[in-house]
């Protein structure tokens, strides 16, 4: 769950500017209108409170959980929930995964970084 207030945090700061909204876990979803939205199932976005709702068990994998949180949140930035076909979607959808992308590489990269050090086999 941290790690998706985090991803919230990164893609609305810098250029990419997407909205910063509360993240909420969720039991149960209502029925929605999402109808050419590949995880309709598992979130839902109340417009006015600005408030993500993810379905709790997307929680039991890391990966699938930021998906479906950067999913959700480029359907938020275009406005338009209900088509994974709308071109401003998939651009901002794909801008959105390349940062989520490089901040973990970078992330990782670093932390090779010390494990090389701490293991001895980093070049001195």
């Amino acid at each position: 769950y941290q790690y998706g207030n985090f991803v919230v945090r990164l893609l609305s700061q810098g250029a990419l500017r997407f909205p910063r909204v509360t993240l909420l876990l969720a039991a149960n979803l209502p029925p929605n209108n999402y109808a050419r939205n590949a995880y309709r199932n598992s979130y839902r976005f109340q417009h006015k409170e600005g408030i993500l709702f993810v379905r709790r068990e997307r929680m039991e994998n890391v990966g699938g959980f930021v998906l479906v949180v950067v999913h959700a949140l480029a359907h938020v930035k275009v406005g338009e929930m209900t088509d994974d076909s709308n071109p401003h979607f998939i651009r901002e959808f794909h801008k959105a995964l390349r940062v989520c992308c490089q901040d973990m590489f970078f992330a990782r990269s670093k932390t090779g970084e010390v494990v090389d050090r701490l293991s001895g086999s980093g070049s001195n």
